[in-house]
């Protein structure tokens, strides 16, 4: 049952924390403030959590730039847990290396950008309206695995014509093996609410973790070789 004056669940949970205080003194608003920060550093939308960060920030007596600051690094944290953890899941059922990613592109390196390709085009499949963001950052040659590359250049595409991102449209347009990928990887984030804070990781990720950089497009297989011969060279 939720407590007088609770509209939705996130109301009730501030409630509930705020009602195991005494906001009067200095100990009590602190811990309230702790239990509000994890409470509002949970999945919703940045206009409600801009509206309680400002309520908490009033009933603690707490500047508001404060507690966003406080609420901002704890969804990053947890954030970066679940990408990790989802990286874990797409390790084990072998998307990255059914790809098989070229050694000669990096290695270790290299199956870390493949696994943010493989969750930013799932991103960005869920909520289009992140496409923008990895226009400005990105083009479909950065990418490193063929379907995801595939996939990432159908959707600046479909951006461009100003046509709306739908699954059934993507199914006839896209190789087997492209879509086939995506279906799997919708099948497991289907309710999952991405951020603008995943999706920075993921192109910051793509854009830092390839060891080549940018001149990796403009190499051929052979200047990729040897680039990397010349690189276990200074190690020696």
């Amino acid at each position: 049952m939720l407590l007088d004056g609770c509209s939705n669940a996130i109301e009730y949970e501030l409630s509930r924390a705020k009602a195991k205080y005494d906001v009067t003194k200095p100990d009590g608003r602190v811990g309230y403030l702790k239990d509000a920060v994890e409470i509002l550093s949970g999945r919703m939308s940045a206009t409600e959590r801009e509206v309680y960060i400002g309520r908490v920030a009033e009933e603690t007596d707490v500047d508001k730039k404060a507690v966003q600051i406080q609420v901002s690094s704890k969804v990053r944290n947890k954030s970066r847990e679940a990408n990790r953890e989802w990286e874990k899941e797409l390790l084990k059922e072998g998307l990255v290396g059914a790809v098989q990613v070229p050694f000669t592109l990096g290695g270790q390196k290299a199956q870390g950008v493949a696994l943010a390709e493989l969750q930013l085009v799932t991103a960005l499949v869920r909520q289009p309206g992140f496409l923008p963001l990895a226009m400005q950052r990105l083009t479909p040659e950065r990418f490193l695995l063929p379907e995801t590359k595939e996939i990432f250049a159908l959707l600046l595409a479909k951006q461009q014509q100003g046509v709306y991102v739908e699954m059934a449209q993507l199914s006839g347009e896209l190789s087997q093996s492209a879509f086939d990928m995506l279906n799997r990887l919708l099948a497991k984030r289907y309710d999952y609410a991405f951020t603008e804070d995943d999706l920075q990781f993921y192109i910051d990720r793509i854009e830092g973790g390839v060891p080549l950089g940018s001149r990796a497009a403009e190499m051929s297989d052979q200047d990729i070789e040897g680039y990397l011969q010349q690189l276990k060279n200074k190690r020696k």
